[in-house]
């Protein structure tokens, strides 16, 4: 199964998460600071060379659940 984040929100209305993160490739959430380093990172001249890509920081849950 795929989730596409732009349609599958992560979180639900009280705050629980609608996808358990034990499920994901790296099961927990991603801190701030990760974030933030992944979009440094993809904004700075080391990613220079990148054309055309879609960069994906979810911690795998476009891959969906690992089994």
């Amino acid at each position: 199964m795929r989730h596409e984040p732009a349609e599958t929100p992560a979180y639900g209305p009280d705050g629980t998460a609608l996808v358990p993160v034990d499920d994901l490739a790296i099961p927990r959430n991603a801190t701030p600071d990760e974030i933030a380093g992944f979009i440094l990172f993809a904004a700075s001249d080391q990613a220079r060379f990148a054309t055309g890509a879609e960069l994906v920081a979810d911690g795998g849950l476009t891959l969906g659940p690992v089994t």
